[in-house]
């Protein structure tokens, strides 16, 4: 009786081990190299209830850099279909939030360098644009968020729902000084 109720304990905690748990909102890498540490928010995908191809995510980072700098980003990351193929960010103003009613544009250096084709036939393509730390406090605490990414081959628009500003709200507290 004893070795069964050991084995079984033995099997609950390797059963236990292999459950999987979804990753956290807010994770913190700090670099073996430089010691240099990065706060992300990722796998934000923005939701939508429309038939479409594509998927988006935008996502948040802030950076430690050298000199005490410190630098935050979003990051727009698209997903289609290999046959819809990529949308094409070009460099400039191409990533748009209407926060509550105001609008509020993003310059960045385009896709042309994160663009991939992948082996189960999609494409992905990501944007990252440097922005003001304010703006995730603003994303976090807003009732309305309106995302529209603009490329060479159209634009794709989608809106916040509740677990989104959720994630936000959890990384500008991390954040927060």
């Amino acid at each position: 009786m004893m070795k069964f109720t050991f084995c079984a304990f033995i099997a609950a905690l390797i059963l236990a081990g292999c459950a999987s748990k979804p990753p956290p909102d807010v994770t913190t890498f700090v670099s073996n190299a430089n010691g240099l540490r990065t706060d992300l928010l990722s796998e934000n995908m923005l939701e939508t209830e429309d038939k479409t191809p594509e998927v988006l995510w935008l996502n948040a980072a802030r950076a430690f850099l050298y000199n005490s700098t410190v630098k935050s980003y979003l990051e727009l990351d698209y997903l289609s279909s290999q046959e819809h193929g990529f949308l094409e960010i070009p460099p400039g103003e191409t990533l748009s939030l209407t926060i509550d009613g105001n609008l509020v544009k993003f310059t960045g250096p385009g896709s042309g360098k994160l663009r991939r084709k992948t082996k189960n036939e999609t494409v992905t393509e990501r944007a990252v644009y440097e922005v003001d730390p304010a703006i995730f406090t603003q994303l976090a605490t807003a009732q309305k968020v309106h995302v529209q990414i603009t490329g060479d081959r159209g634009t794709v628009d989608r809106f916040f729902g509740a677990e989104n500003f959720r994630r936000f709200a959890d990384f500008a507290k991390k954040i927060a000084p």
